[in-house]
Order: structure tokens, then C-alpha cells, then sequence
């Protein structure tokens, strides 16, 4: 039985392969428990090129703690080199994000927070402006133009009892696919991380935008939408 850990960001030393540097770097440091390592390869057509061998390596190791020491300490004064982490299966590798730079992968991690920030916060205008087409009062105090359009029998059925829920569904259906590839662009290297995060971001989009942005924007709605005058009269004549 043996552990991996997957190690980034191997430096390139002048006179060295990655391999070489692989060895000597475990043989030093982790004698007792240092099996093997294998570089990361693209394939049949990286196997014929060694130029194309990246700076990332599965190493093996003969026993948990050894594996375990590895993975959870900091292996060099320099925190950008010799990164450790527990390798996943090789079936769940994503394989296009394991050559991203320390400081390149801080970068997008940063930019796709933001990103995913701005869309759970304003996504809420897309989803306020649907909400709105169902209180045409409201939609014909916005824009007097389209009363005669909105007060065909057709139109006001469409916009009453049709589009408000089909572009939700819309808006929802690609929701995950966008979640997914902003999850890759932050640089994790393993699928089943990958789908948990655009789960994790699906979530709080939910939170904010289904519950608490339709409540929000349905009072908000009904605000600037007071009842009609007959309505106004009836409930004075209650009171």
C-alpha cells in the first residue's frame, strides 16, 4: 500500500531535470517514508516530448503519517515552491489546472470571488425586473408607452402567468454550467472539488437571490404599486 501527495510548483534548478530535483528534494527530506514520484504528462503526446513536462509531481510515499506530514507542512522557506497537498484519485484529476503558478492561482482565486460576489448581489436586478413584469400596475406606472401593448388580452396573459416563471427557469438552468466553469478558472485540481464549490456557489445564489431576492423585490413591487382606486375606496369604506 502506498499514500500520494501532489506536489506544485516544483523550482527549476539550473542543471536538473524536475524529476531529479523530485529525487534528491525526498530523498533529503523524507527518507524514511519517500517510495517514488511520477510526473504529470499529458498523455501519449507528452510521454514523446520532454519539454512539456510540468513543474507538478504525484509522489508516493510507504505510510500515512509519512504522507500525512508531507501533505499538511510547509516544505520550504519559500511559501510559493514545493506546495503539498493530498493527491486526489486519478480518475478525479482535472488535469488542465495543475501547472497554474502559486501567484497566478492567488490571482484568480481573488478575481473569481469578486466575480462570483457581483453575480449572487446583482443578479438580484434580473430577478426584481421579473418579478415586476407580474404587477403590470407597477410595469404600466413605470413606462405609460406600453399601457395600449400590455393591455391586449394576449400580452397581459404572457407576461402575467408565462414569462416571469420561464425566464426564472431560464436564468436557472445556466446558472450551474456558469458556477462550474468559474469554479475551474479558480485553479482546483481535483473534479469532485470542483463540483462541490459550484455547489457551494449554486447555494448561496439560491439564498440571496430565489428567497431573499424575490421576498425583497415583491414588497419592493407592491410599494411603488399601491391598489387601484376602487380598492383604495373599498378598503376606506371598511374603516
Amino acid at each position: 500500500m502506498f499514500i500520494q501527495v501532489l506536489i506544485r510548483s516544483v523550482p527549476h534548478v539550473s542543471g536538473r531535470s524536475i524529476s531529479d530535483s523530485l529525487e534528491h528534494f525526498f530523498q533529503t527530506n523524507h527518507p524514511n517514508h519517500y517510495l517514488c514520484h511520477q510526473l504529470t504528462m499529458e498523455r501519449q503526446r507528452i510521454l514523446k516530448d520532454p519539454k512539456s513536462i510540468i513543474s507538478v509531481a504525484f509522489v508516493s510515499f510507504n505510510s500515512r503519517w509519512g504522507a500525512a506530514v508531507c501533505a499538511q507542512t510547509q516544505q520550504s522557506q519559500n511559501p510559493t515552491l514545493w506546495l503539498t497537498n493530498w493527491a486526489p484519485e486519478s480518475r478525479d484529476v482535472y488535469w488542465k489546472n495543475l501547472s497554474i503558478p502559486f501567484v497566478s492561482l492567488s490571482i484568480q482565486k481573488l478575481v473569481i470571488s469578486l466575480l462570483v460576489f457581483a453575480l449572487v448581489f446583482f443578479y438580484m436586478i434580473p430577478i426584481a425586473f421579473v418579478q415586476s413584469l407580474a404587477n403590470l400596475d407597477g410595469l404600466e406606472k413605470v413606462a405609460p408607452f406600453l399601457k395600449p401593448v400590455i393591455e391586449l388580452k394576449f400580452i397581459k396573459s404572457f407576461l402575467q402567468g408565462f414569462l416571469p416563471g420561464l425566464a426564472l427557469k431560464i436564468f436557472l438552468y445556466i446558472l450551474p454550467t456558469v458556477l462550474l466553469i468559474l469554479s475551474k478558472v479558480e485553479g482546483y485540481v481535483a473534479l469532485s472539488v470542483l463540483e462541490r464549490r459550484a455547489v457551494a456557489k449554486y447555494y448561496y445564489f439560491m439564498l440571496v437571490n430565489v428567497f431573499l431576492g424575490s421576498i425583497v423585490a415583491g414588497t419592493s413591487v407592491y410599494f411603488w404599486s399601491p391598489p387601484s382606486c376602487a380598492r383604495n375606496q373599498e378598503c376606506l369604506s371598511k374603516t
